[in-house]
């Protein structure tokens, strides 16, 4: 029996793991939050794009570009819910998209997805992780200070160098003290062992004569 299926009509293409990531982001309403907190009058989705671009970070494909290429040869409909049309992915509309994320705010965004997350997967929250690197700058910034300025530089304390408000000079005489206790410590120590050493050295010749 002869089968009328058109085999050049069929199209291939390999997704790997990433059926899982976009299972995983309908499940936490992705897109939804995307599409609520970045409202636009954009003929593209927000969120669609938003999760276009994570699938193509998480592909393991790097830098981030061409994902008009790149959409445009995988499977839309599996891994974005929808067959997209040709061009869904250009330049333009990825950076529109970006500019509203920007200024629907970044922070709001990463924040309302972490609740998502921890909501739709019953993360427990008896502990939390913060960040606390530290960064540096350096020149001068003066535009920084104006208004609506993306960003604001601070004076501050790094964590790398930071000042230890325990040896101020009223706590000199206590900080003098724990320096004593800690030098006659490693002197006790190193008395110790050296006499340990004395006392096997003496217990290997007595049973290497012995012999």
């Amino acid at each position: 029996m002869r089968s009328n299926i058109d085999l050049s009509s069929i199209k291939s293409s390999q997704v790997d793991h990433l059926p899982i990531i976009s299972h995983y982001a309908k499940q936490m309403g992705f897109e939804k939050i995307i599409n609520e907190l970045v409202p636009t009058e954009m003929e593209v989705k927000p969120g669609k794009i938003v999760l276009g671009m994570v699938i193509d970070i998480l592909s393991g494909r790097s830098p981030l570009y061409q994902l008009e290429i790149i959409f445009n040869e995988m499977d839309c409909e599996l891994l974005l819910g929808e067959d997209l049309p040709d061009g869904y992915f250009n330049d333009d509309n990825v950076g529109r998209v970006l500019k509203h994320i920007y200024e629907a705010g970044t922070q709001k965004i990463f924040s309302s997805l972490s609740m998502a997350v921890v909501n739709a997967f019953s993360l427990p929250t008896d502990q939390v992780h913060f960040d606390t690197t530290s960064i540096s700058l350096f020149g001068q910034y003066l535009n920084s200070q104006k208004e609506g300025s993306p960003f604001e530089i601070n004076h501050g304390y790094s964590k790398d160098k930071r000042p230890l408000s325990f040896f101020k000079k009223e706590n000199s005489l206590f900080c003098h003290f724990c320096v004593l206790v800690v030098i006659f410590l490693l002197w006790v120590k190193l008395i110790v062992v050296t006499h340990l050493i004395r006392l096997l050295t003496i217990i290997y010749s007595v049973i290497y004569q012995n012999r």
